[in-house]
């Protein structure tokens, strides 16, 4: 489970970097639904203004290939749905 995952990056240990990409995903995917819940109605609606407010959250400092990797991750864990660049929200998201 994350929470002996996470217990193990509390004590420093060293993990291999794939295992630490995907922490920093997850922080970033928590980071991105709380921000999106809070935003209720002024929720982007297109993709690309999805992908400019994700950027906003982290300082402007996502490349374009991290942008669209954090967009397939909220795709693949059903918390937006896309449809011709028009983005859609599931909960939690939506239930602000």
């Amino acid at each position: 489970g994350w929470s002996a995952f996470d217990r193990s990056i509390r004590q420093g240990r060293r993990l291999n970097s794939h295992t630490q990409n995907l922490t920093i995903t997850r922080e970033k995917i928590d980071a991105i639904v709380k921000k999106l819940a809070a935003m209720g109605n002024a929720r982007p609606r297109k993709v690309k203004t999805l992908a400019n407010t994700i950027n906003a959250i982290f300082m402007k400092k996502l490349e374009e290939k991290e942008l669209m990797a954090l967009i397939e991750q909220l795709k693949s864990q059903n918390l937006i749905v896309v449809e011709n660049k028009n983005v859609s929200y599931k909960p939690p998201i939506n239930q602000a």
